[in-house]
């Protein structure tokens, strides 16, 4: 039985378990301009780029958000769920925010 390999997008899963999904979704806002009318004439992207990575699976999470972290081309914890039930292990979710 084969295992796939799960792409992390280069940030660090911080929880002790089994690492189940990985997803990466990069956005870019877009500067519009209108004439008197209304109608919109010149449409450009804006030079920042969001990047939303998320790691879910199982097991045990414990934060450790850093402090002084610069923010361009570094990846921050923006947000963590962790849920338990009686009949299966913890699920944890981790969201981090990358700008570039």
């Amino acid at each position: 039985m084969a295992f796939a390999t799960i792409n992390t997008f280069s940030v660090t899963d911080p929880a002790s378990g089994y690492l189940q999904e990985t997803s990466s979704e990069k956005s870019v806002e877009v500067a519009t301009a209108k004439d008197s009318t209304g109608v919109t004439k010149l449409a450009v992207p804006k030079p920042l780029v969001t990047e939303t990575i998320t790691l879910k699976g199982k097991g045990t999470y414990t934060p450790n958000v850093p402090r002084n972290v610069q923010v361009a081309g570094t990846a921050v914890i923006t947000q963590a769920k962790v849920s338990q039930s009686s009949d299966d292990f913890p699920d944890y979710e981790v969201t981090y925010q990358k700008f570039s």
